[in-house]
């Protein structure tokens, strides 16, 4: 019957699947417990390194790398999640195990719904790997998305909280109290960055040192800029910096990124739409100038067979 072979073929292509997962798996595992132990000799048992395994350990590190599809996937992934505001360990795992369940269902969902229908043969095989290519496509996409965003709101935001902490430093209040008062009732025009400060104020609370706290705040900010900010923010704690003329720069560069964001989308919509009018209104541009000659050329034709 042709709904065994096709369900042959499908349980073939899932033993190959695992297997080459399997044999995946085993060539990364020993390089993701090398890269903890690098990672816990250089930072002494502190903070995580970057490419260290999540808590899920080395078994979830793994299964995370092969289904995000590698580790420069993983990677990016895990940058996209950490921009959009999911900074769970486990993210990458999480997103890749939702991506492919995702995929799966709508696959098995078509495959059943068109078999049922009784759909031709090619059909069934063509419309549900389409449509499940496209669902784990448009994960990847949503995500990417969904960084973007968050990142233009919390770059429109920073501005605004750097020239608060200018204002308060210059007028004697410490950095430790600027912080706590962006937190509280100054920062509710930035509510992205004030979320962040005041995890930033609870890690302090619960005993994190500044370094520390900072590193976490600039992951949890996740735009470019944000981990130099930091740093400027942490020697100024340490070494007692004056700290007011390089926040005004910091808020001057920032604004300047959003004003090269928005030129630099500005040249995108203007290539767009001449594209959009070329392919939309040159056509019809075409039908009415050239339509009347056509027609009249056409008539000319028909009149001269006519009298011949």
């Amino acid at each position: 019957m042709p709904g065994l072979a096709e369900l042959a073929l499908l349980v073939v292509a899932g033993v190959l699947s695992i297997g080459l997962m399997t044999r995946g798996a085993l060539q990364l595992a020993g390089e993701h417990r090398l890269t903890r132990r690098l990672g816990d000799l250089s930072l002494g048992g502190g903070e995580a390194a970057p490419g260290a395994a999540p808590d899920g350990g080395p078994r979830a590190a793994v299964l995370a790398t092969l289904l995000a599809g590698g580790g420069d996937a993983r990677i990016e992934i895990e940058r996209h999640l950490a921009a959009a505001g999911y900074l769970s360990a486990n993210g990458a795992l999480t997103f890749g195990v939702i991506r492919l369940a995702a995929t799966l269902f709508t696959g098995i969902a078509l495959y059943a719904l068109l078999l049922a229908a009784g759909a031709p043969a090619a059909l069934r095989r063509t419309v549900p790997v389409a449509a499940a290519a496209a669902i784990f496509l448009a994960a990847r996409f949503a995500l990417h998305m969904s960084s973007a965003r968050r990142a233009r709101k919390i770059r429109a935001e920073l501005p605004f909280m750097l020239d608060i902490f200018v204002m308060m430093v210059e007028s004697g209040a410490s950095l430790d109290q600027c912080f706590r008062a962006f937190a509280g009732t100054e920062g509710r025009a930035a509510p992205l960055v004030q979320i962040a400060t005041a995890q930033l104020v609870e890690d302090v609370r619960r005993g994190m040192s500044y370094d520390l706290a900072l590193g976490r705040w600039a992951d949890r900010l996740a735009v470019p800029g944000a981990r130099e900010l930091a740093t400027v923010l942490r020697q100024s704690l340490n070494q007692g910096t004056e700290l007011a003329p390089t926040l005004r720069e910091f808020a001057r560069e920032f604004a300047e990124r959003r004003i090269f964001a928005a030129r630099e989308s500005i040249g995108r919509k203007t290539t767009q739409m001449t594209v959009v009018m070329l392919v939309l209104l040159m056509p019809a541009l075409m039908i009415v100038l050239a339509g009347p000659a056509v027609s009249t050329l056409g008539t000319t034709i028909r009149q001269l067979s006519n009298t011949r």
